[in-house]
């Protein structure tokens, strides 16, 4: 009897502290609607190149339940394309011009600042920037 009552009492723990574990383990991971929410806006960014900052306008929003985006720089708007998020992770592609080459941002979304790099074909580019108040 006295196994079946640790047995029985083993059970009962699990079944309560299995539950919370779950939860607690999940509790610090935003929803996918809520990270996607987190990036939206307008950021004033900047990129190195050769040793040169080049500021540059992020816009993110919403439309028919898609992200959609902007990246305005030196005169151009380039329409950004294949926005994802996930958690805290931010991706997204642009194309210089007409045919041009594409570039591939890879970042971080901290709050209201962001930092990454592009992915090019000539290497890679570090970038940062914060959001537009």
């Amino acid at each position: 009897m006295r196994s079946n009552n640790k047995a029985l009492a083993v059970c009962f723990f699990m079944a309560l502290i299995v539950p919370v574990v779950a939860i607690a383990a999940g509790a610090g991971e935003p929803s996918q609607d809520e990270a996607e929410k987190a990036v939206l806006g307008t950021w004033d960014m900047e990129t190195e190149f050769q040793g040169d900052q080049m500021p540059a306008t992020m816009t993110i929003s919403m439309e028919d339940g898609e992200l959609t985006g902007v990246w305005a720089s030196q005169g151009m708007e380039m329409k950004m394309t294949n926005i994802l998020v996930d958690g805290d992770k931010l991706s997204f592609e642009r194309t210089m011009g007409d045919g041009g080459m594409v570039m591939t941002f890879d970042g971080t979304v901290e709050g209201d600042t962001i930092s990454g790099k592009w992915i090019t074909g000539m290497g890679e580019l570090p970038c940062a920037g914060k959001r537009r108040e």
